[in-house]
């Protein structure tokens, strides 16, 4: 299965920008091509429920995983899926499934 809103989530939080994570999560995903109402609710769902360490955890992960030169947009689901399991943190993986979950479908 290919992503549709979960890799686009995580790589943008491994750039690293003055704005704050919800605007630059926002930015990101529009420039992935999501609409401006699904981005703006992923960026804002990520910056309320996460703390700062889970957002560095987050990012340090997805850098991990495009370090060997893999583009985010070719990774599954799954893949980001189980870096995220095995993070130890099963919060950090409900914020973020519910995230792109719930915003996709409500907008």
């Amino acid at each position: 299965m290919k992503p549709i809103w979960i890799l686009p989530i995580a790589a943008v939080l491994a750039i690293g920008a003055c704005a704050s994570p919800e605007v630059r999560i926002s930015q990101k995903l529009m420039e992935y091509g999501f609409d401006r109402s699904t981005a703006t609710c992923v960026g804002s769902e990520l910056d309320d429920r996460l703390s700062n360490r889970q957002l560095r955890t987050l990012a340090d992960i997805v850098t991990g995983m495009t370090r060997n030169g893999r583009d985010i947009r070719d990774m599954t689901v799954r893949d980001l899926a189980d870096h995220v399991r095995r993070s130890g943190d099963p919060e950090l993986f409900a914020v973020l499934t519910r995230a792109g979950i719930g915003c996709a479908v409500l907008g």
